[in-house]
C-alpha cells in the first residue's frame, strides 16, 4: 500500500552491489584499445613483435630489446579524440571526448658483452651472447575516456521501475538490497500482499515514457615494465619482462524518464485484486557512480629467430594479469510525483552511503607469433597474429574462507564469462619505407570480437521479430613518418580506430519482454609523437 513519502537518506548496510563486479568488468580490463609504446610501432599498426630495437618491445615481445645496438631514452605524447554515435530505441545521440597525455616513457641500457670486434677479427663469426639490454618505463595499455548520450527516447514497452520490481519479487521490504530499498521508499516500486504472496509493481508499469541516458567514462590502465633482452650470435634474440599494472576506471551513469503524455497522473490503490495498479509518477532520475582502482602483475617472454639476415620470426606469450581491484560506489534516486499525500506534486530524493567492495580478476593469457622481412635497405614488412581466450578470465573473492562475511563465490559471473565470450585471433600488418634519414610507415590491425554470436544479437526495435547483430571487432588503420639521426630520432603516427558495442541501461526479466539496448559506434582518432635520444 502507498506509504507517506519523506525525505530519506538510506543506509547502505545491505548494499553489496555485486552487479558492479561482473563479466563486463572482466572484459573491460582485459582489452587494450591502442598499440602500446612508441609512434614508430603505432605507425606500423602495432605489428612490431619481430621488428624489435624499440621500447615498444617491452609491451609486445621482450626479445626485441636484444636487437638494440645502443642505449635509448624516449617519450611519447598522445592526443586522442573519440566520437560515440549511439542508437537507443528509435533515437540517435552522440558524445565526444578528447585528451592529451604522455602515456609512454622509457629507457633501455645497451651492454656489449662480445669483445672480438677488432680489426683483426673481421673474418671471425661472433658466437655466444654478444649483447644485452635492460629497459624500464611505462606504457598506457588502455584509456577509458568516452561518453554515451541519448536524449528523450520514447520507450513504449517498459520503465526502469520494472527492473527494480523484478529484482524485488519474493523479498520482504526489509530484505531488499539498498538500491531496491531506495526504489521502494520513494515509490518507484510499491507492493501488495495477495493470497499467493507479496507482489511488487513499478511506477510507469506499462512504459510509454521518454528516457534519457548519459554515461561518462574516464580513467586509464598503465603498465610499468622491467625488461631484459639478449642477442645470441646475431641469430637468436630472447627476452622477458615483468609488468606492474595500475588502473583507475570511473563511470557516471545518469538515467532519466518522464511521463510526457501524463498517462500516470492518478493513484489507483489496490482494490479487489484489480490490476494494474498505478503510481502517479511524473519523473524518475537514477544516478549511479562507481570507481574502480587496482594493481596487478604479469609476465611476458619471447624469442626472435633470424635464420637469414633478411628474415625474422618471433614467438611470444603473456601470462594472465592478476589484478586486485576495489570498487567504490554511490547511488542517488529521485522520484517526482504528480500527486502525494499532501495533495500536490512532490519530489523526493534518497541516496546510499558510499560503499566499497574488494575482489580480484585474472585476465586471459595471450600467445602470438610474427614475421618481419627486410627488403635490403629500402623497406621492412611485418605481420603478426596473437590469440586471446576471453573465456579464461576469472573473478574471485579476496576472502578465501567461505565463512568470511566478505566472501563471494562469483559463480554466476564466471559462468556468464564462459557463456558470453570466446577466444579470438588478432591480426596486425605494417610496413616501413626508408629514404635516406626519412621513414614512411603504414599499418592495419583487426582485433576479433570477444562476443559469442548470441551475445552479439539484440532485438530490432522497429521489428520485434527480427534479431540484429553488432560487429564487436576492432578495426585500426595507421600512418606514420619519422626522421633518424645518430643521436636523436623523431616519429609521428596517426591511428584511426572503429568498433561497435552495446549495453542495456536496465534489464526486464520477463522472457518475452523487449530488452532495451544501446548500440554504440565508436570512432577514435589518435595522433602520437615520439622523441628519442640515443646514447
Amino acid at each position: 500500500m502507498m506509504k507517506s513519502p519523506i525525505l530519506l537518506l538510506i543506509a547502505c548496510m545491505s548494499f553489496t552491489v555485486l552487479d558492479a563486479q561482473n563479466e563486463l568488468d572482466a572484459l573491460r580490463h582485459s582489452q587494450s584499445s591502442l598499440p602500446a609504446g612508441t609512434a614508430r610501432s603505432m605507425g606500423m599498426g602495432g605489428a612490431f613483435s619481430a621488428v624489435g630495437a624499440d621500447l615498444s618491445s617491452a609491451a609486445t615481445n621482450p626479445a626485441g630489446l636484444g636487437l638494440f645496438r645502443q642505449s635509448v631514452f624516449s617519450f611519447t605524447p598522445v592526443f586522442r579524440a573519440t566520437q560515440t554515435a549511439s542508437q537507443y530505441l528509435d533515437t540517435t545521440g552522440s558524445g565526444e571526448t578528447s585528451y592529451l597525455r604522455v602515456p609512454s616513457i622509457g629507457v633501455s641500457f645497451y651492454n656489449r658483452t662480445y669483445t672480438g670486434y677488432g680489426a683483426e677479427d673481421t673474418d671471425v663469426e661472433p658466437k655466444g651472447v654478444l649483447s644485452y639490454s635492460v629497459a624500464f618505463g611505462i606504457n598506457q595499455l588502455e584509456n577509458y575516456t568516452r561518453e554515451t548520450k541519448i536524449e528523450d527516447s520514447f520507450n513504449p514497452y517498459s520503465s526502469i521501475g520494472q527492473y527494480f520490481a523484478d529484482r524485488s519479487q519474493g523479498l520482504s521490504p526489509t530484505s531488499l538490497g539498498a538500491v531496491d530499498q531506495l526504489a521502494f521508499q520513494l515509490l518507484v516500486i510499491d507492493t501488495v500482499v495477495l493470497s499467493d504472496g507479496r507482489t511488487y509493481f513499478p511506477a510507469a508499469s506499462e512504459g510509454q515514457v521518454a528516457q534519457t541516458v548519459q554515461r561518462q567514462e574516464t580513467g586509464r590502465r598503465n603498465e610499468w615494465y622491467f625488461g631484459f633482452g639478449a642477442n645470441y650470435s646475431d641469430k637468436v634474440y630472447f627476452g622477458a619482462s615483468l609488468g606492474l599494472q595500475t588502473l583507475r576506471y570511473e563511470q557516471d551513469f545518469t538515467f532519466n524518464e518522464q511521463d510526457i503524455n501524463n498517462l500516470y497522473e492518478f493513484y489507483y490503490p489496490y482494490d479487489d485484486n484489480v490490476f494494474p495498479l498505478q503510481i502517479p509518477t511524473n519523473e524518475i532520475r537514477f544516478l549511479d557512480n562507481f570507481t574502480t582502482r587496482g594493481t596487478g602483475l604479469n609476465g611476458k617472454a619471447g624469442i626472435i629467430l633470424r635464420p637469414v639476415d633478411a628474415l625474422r620470426i618471433s614467438v611470444s606469450g603473456q601470462t594472465p594479469t592478476f589484478l586486485t581491484l576495489t570498487d567504490q560506489f554511490t547511488t542517488t534516486l529521485v522520484h517526482s510525483l504528480t500527486l502525494s499525500p499532501t495533495g500536490g506534486p512532490e519530489e523526493y530524493t534518497a541516496e546510499t552511503d558510499p560503499a566499497s567492495f574488494e575482489y580480484s580478476l585474472m585476465t586471459p593469457w595471450k600467445a602470438g607469433a610474427g614475421l618481419m622481412y627486410q627488403l635490403g635497405k629500402i623497406a621492412i614488412i611485418s605481420a603478426e597474429a596473437d590469440y586471446t581466450d576471453y573465456r579464461s578470465a576469472r573473478l574471485r573473492s579476496i576472502e578465501r574462507s567461505i565463512s568470511s562475511p566478505g566472501y563471494y563465490a562469483f559463480r554466476d559471473e564466471n559462468a556468464r564469462i564462459q557463456e558470453y565470450y570466446k577466444g579470438t585471433f588478432n591480426y596486425r600488418v605494417g610496413a616501413e619505407a626508408r629514404v635516406d634519414i626519412f621513414r614512411l610507415r603504414a599499418g592495419a590491425a583487426l582485433y576479433g570480437s570477444p562476443l559469442t554470436q548470441a551475445t552479439s544479437e539484440y532485438t530490432d526495435f522497429n521489428n520485434l521479430q527480427n534479431l540484429l547483430t553488432i560487429n564487436a571487432s576492432r578495426k585500426i588503420l595507421t600512418l606514420g613518418a619519422g626522421i633518424r639521426q645518430p643521436s636523436v630520432h623523431v616519429d609521428v603516427a596517426y591511428i584511426y580506430q572503429f568498433q561497435q558495442d552495446k549495453f542495456s541501461p536496465y534489464t526486464v526479466q520477463a522472457p518475452d519482454s523487449f530488452q532495451p539496448v544501446i548500440i554504440n559506434k565508436v570512432q577514435a582518432h589518435t595522433v602520437a609523437a615520439t622523441v628519442g635520444f640515443n646514447f
